[in-house]
């Protein structure tokens, strides 16, 4: 009978989910170019970002970049690593996006600063497709990329209509 109640009384480990940290979301050929965390990362990708730029430009090119450096943060609703990702040189307005969807738009090469725009009526969050404004690239919408698999005739919807929230669980294709 003790060994019942014994029993009973155990706790027993409950099998949980492992979310991978932050910096296991870095890619292969940033950890190769010494990148270690977040930080590193994003470092890199300004570098590769702003390597068509010197002088003064270079210079402020790359303190507008420090200055709208996402900020990550874990979202526990969705179980995730997120980013708050900055629209504005005041650092006044933020989207957020899933950090492992950030990251594969840096390694596609869409690292072009985010930026709000007001398009027929509506806020989007775009990206150029290079971050050289004198190459005249088109802007793009951030939605868009992250659902790469969209149609020619459909758009991003909004789950909770929120434009700002480009997490994967409020995006889906419309028609």
């Amino acid at each position: 009978m003790i060994a019942a109640i014994r029993q009973a009384l155990t706790i027993q480990p409950q099998e949980t989910h492992q979310t991978p940290a932050l910096a296991d979301l870095i890619p292969d050929r940033a950890r190769l170019a010494g990148c270690i965390d977040f930080e590193d990362f994003c470092d890199l990708i300004d570098k590769e970002a702003t390597a068509h730029l010197t002088g003064v430009r270079l210079v402020r090119a790359a303190r507008f970049r420090q200055m709208r450096r996402p900020r990550a943060y874990f979202d526990r609703k969705i179980d995730t690593h997120c980013l708050s990702v900055c629209l504005n040189n005041n650092r006044s307005m933020f989207a957020k996006a899933e950090a492992a969807d950030w990251i594969a738009m840096q390694e596609a090469g869409h690292n072009g600063l985010w930026m709000a725009t007001i398009c027929e009526g509506r806020l989007d969050v775009v990206t150029r497709l290079t971050p050289n404004p004198e190459d005249a690239a088109e802007l793009t919408a951030v939605a868009g990329l992250i659902l790469r698999d969209l149609g020619p005739d459909q758009e991003p919807g909004f789950v909770d209509g929120d434009r700002l929230n480009l997490r994967r669980t409020n995006l889906f294709p419309d028609v």
